[in-house]
């Protein structure tokens, strides 16, 4: 090095490439096992809302959102729910959120509790068979 400047001859030196390397591919693998672990705690969470949200449907549907044991019921209703979508993530998802989407549709449209109920229903089988074709056409 001469007045801050490489001087021609100089190479630098490549023995760090295999380290390099090597350290690449332990981060990667361990990048890919981290992967498929929060794959998996994103699913339960996902699971255990969709689950304590239909038990809180379920608790205003039934007027016993003043019950003492509302959160426990909405705990329980969580459990199930992130149960079910570990076990058998497609059609858990696939019921999930036909079921969440009917309630939804139902309950905010302006219909008696009867036609409600109706709309859920068909919302609720039509959700399931779509998304169930789907699925098979994989």
């Amino acid at each position: 090095v001469e007045n801050g400047h490489v001087s021609k001859g100089y190479k630098p030196v490549h023995w760090c490439t295999d380290i390099s390397v090597f350290v690449g591919v332990v981060l990667g693998i361990l990048a890919a096992v981290l992967t498929i672990f929060l794959q998996k705690v994103a699913i339960g969470v996902a699971g255990f809302l969709a689950g304590a949200y239909l038990a809180v449907g379920l608790l205003s549907i039934l007027h016993l959102e003043q019950n003492g044991f509302g959160w426990a019921i909405i705990f329980i209703g969580g459990l199930i729910g992130a149960v079910l979508l570990l076990a058998l993530f497609d059609w858990t998802l696939i019921f999930l959120s036909s079921l969440v989407g009917a309630g939804m549709i139902a309950s905010n449209a302006n219909l008696s509790t009867a036609a409600s109920a109706a709309v859920f229903l068909l919302l609720l089988v039509l959700g399931i068979l779509f998304q169930g074709k789907v699925l098979r056409g994989k």
